[in-house]
């Protein structure tokens, strides 16, 4: 059969044509009824099996490398700057490593079905004025979920490959929706603080600076709650602080600059040639047109000119002008510690591994609790629940299943496929529960799935109408505190703050632990002993009926004793002297400068 290629716009739709849609997006969930009335085939997810995304990702980190340094020497040459690798690692590493995974997922399906069927054509829409350059990192993240940006991605590589002689048919169709010019994101909802608290804020942050010195450390988006932090820096010896970075610049992509930006060489490499063809326009705008003003507006900030040490947890991936700064910082000396930002972190085969700026660039990186042979990783603490209390165990509460969003599109695999094979799980561990459990049952959805095209809560409204959904909007700490047993639908963050705040828990995901590094699975395998990992939704949902009656009985006996314990002390500790354990460690830095 022939078929035509659609990548998710419905202008791309043909009525009565045997469509071959590349992906789960194609056929989102508020457009069923339509899609429904298409002769369509989904083309086979990519890059699905461990072995198949250690593979993936160890190109995508090859082509990184060989770039990385060349994209640097194109903007120092273009900018009239000279940097080291490392300052560009800061500035565009996550970026990079991102936009060459979001590439490589985009070329090898399109390569892939190409190879394995029939294709007739495809339409692509006339954009050629719309820019694939967001204003950010962050911006760049967002896009990759939208159709019209990932359309004229696809294009582009279509036109690509018809030079390399894997010529596809094109229709050329109008574009209908001619103002937009590129893709801007859409605000995320800001939860209010009341206005007390709020005009107490813009207090300190106008008070406070005033009382920093120029030597002081500068500490940001710690993950430490706030007392913590204020306590900590009145411990180094100065006035606590709320430093706030601003926006970057809002300059627009200019077509004409791009094309003055030097060219990376050339490679034999089919997929590395695209990647080096395309950077220049797709980098954001902020690296290119708005570099200088972020530059100029970051040394405007009023932070310590020349600090101790700078410790973040949080600042180091898409705050702008965070990232010139430290790299500039960097440069001249100034120690740079980083902080665990949540799991995945010393366990994890591609996310959080070794090569993520955060983890290659800082002098120190404080960990959770684990180390290995890398001496820049120091064990400490679990930053976000330091000096909270554990909570009394709560035999009348309910039972919690947390979920987590859709991901970005922006891994080397299909996540839409994967997430696809998620969803259904939870409704398998649901249905698999008895009514008693299951009337106590809340689903907590991730608050950012309103920002996704996914639509979970439509989907379990259809599935499971008498279930309790809440939609992300009261806070998570308050549903666990009020809950009997806590349930982690995947390996998350929250299982290790849960785990450490001795709160009962259970887990489930697919895949097992083909994920982790060799040196993580023992400590995993310790909990699935327990009975508190376990490999398929209908094994979890068997496990928390038959503990149901006595969630305490079961958390306290001594298999689930050990089992946490060893695992929290590998990758989830506790400090009872938070404040001193962490000054100590960042201090130490500082001292073998």
């Amino acid at each position: 059969m022939r078929y035509l290629i659609t990548t998710a716009l419905e202008e791309s739709w043909p009525e009565k044509r045997p469509l071959l849609m590349l992906g789960e997006w194609c056929r989102r969930y508020d457009r069923r009824a339509h899609v429904s009335g298409l002769d369509t085939q989904l083309a086979p997810p990519r890059g699905m099996t461990a072995a198949e995304k250690v593979r993936d990702g160890a190109e995508v980190r090859r082509v990184v490398e060989e770039m990385l340094p060349e994209i640097g020497a194109a903007l120092d040459a273009h900018h009239g700057g000279e940097h080291s690798v490392r300052y560009w690692r800061i500035v565009l590493g996550h970026w990079l490593i991102r936009y060459v995974s979001v590439l490589y997922n985009r070329y090898t399906a399109l390569s892939g079905v190409i190879a394995t069927h029939e294709i007739e054509g495809t339409t692509v829409l006339d954009t050629d004025c719309y820019s694939l350059a967001t204003a950010d990192s962050d911006g760049f993240v967002w896009a990759t979920d939208d159709d019209l940006w990932n359309h004229v991605l696809y294009a582009r590589i279509v036109e690509f490959l018809a030079i390399r002689g894997r010529t596809i048919p094109i229709n050329r169709a109008d574009w209908i929706r001619r103002s937009e010019q590129g893709f801007s994101r859409q605000a995320l909802p800001v939860r209010s603080t009341g206005q007390l608290s709020s005009l107490a804020t813009r207090l300190a942050a106008i008070l406070l600076p005033k009382l920093a010195r120029e030597r002081d450390a500068f500490l940001l988006s710690t993950y430490l709650p706030a007392s913590q932090r204020a306590r900590l820096e009145l411990s180094l010896g100065q006035v606590p602080q709320l430093w706030r970075p601003g926006p970057a610049p809002g300059s627009p992509p200019n077509a004409m600059v791009r094309k003055r930006l030097p060219s990376l060489a050339r490679s034999e490499n089919e997929f590395e040639l695209l990647a080096r063809e395309l950077w220049r326009e797709v980098i954001p705008a902020c690296f290119v047109e708005g570099y200088r003003t972020l530059v100029t507006r970051a040394g405007e900030l009023g932070w310590p000119r020349r600090p101790r040490f700078v410790f973040t947890s949080n600042a180091f991936d898409t705050d702008e002008q965070f990232k010139v700064w430290i790299a500039g910082k960097v440069d001249e000396g100034t120690p740079y510690i980083v902080g665990q930002h949540g799991n995945n972190y010393g366990t994890h085969q591609w996310w959080g591994a070794e090569f993520w700026p955060e983890r290659m660039t800082p002098d120190r990186f404080i960990t959770w609790g684990w180390r290995d042979s890398d001496s820049r990783n120091v064990p400490a603490f679990v930053f976000k629940i330091a000096g909270k209390k554990r909570r009394d165990a709560q035999s009348a509460g309910g039972l919690l299943l947390v979920e987590v969003a859709i991901p970005h599109r922006i891994s080397p695999h299909d996540s839409d496929a994967e997430f696809a094979i998620y969803q259904a799980e939870q409704f398998r561990f649901v249905r698999a529960l008895p009514t008693e459990v299951c009337n106590r049952l809340t689903v907590r959805l991730h608050g950012e799935y309103r920002m996704h095209q996914w639509r979970e809560d439509q989907r379990w409204a259809d599935q499971e109408p008498l279930i309790s959904i809440e939609k992300g909007i009261v806070p998570i700490e308050a549903l666990v505190n009020a809950s009997r047993l806590v349930v982690h639908s995947y390996d998350s963050t929250g299982i290790l703050e849960t785990l450490a705040m001795d709160i009962p828990t259970m887990c489930f995901w697919n895949g097992g632990l083909d994920h982790l590094l060799p040196s993580a699975r023992p400590y995993y395998e310790l909990l699935r002993g327990a009975g508190i990992l376990h490999d398929t939704p209908e094994a979890a949902a068997v496990a928390v009926a038959s503990c149901w009656a006595d969630v305490a009985g079961w958390w306290w006996g001594s298999p689930v004793r050990r089992a946490r314990e060893a695992f929290c002390d590998q990758y989830a500790r506790t400090e009872r002297t938070p404040v001193r354990t962490l000054r100590a460690v960042l201090t130490a830095v500082e001292n073998v400068q």
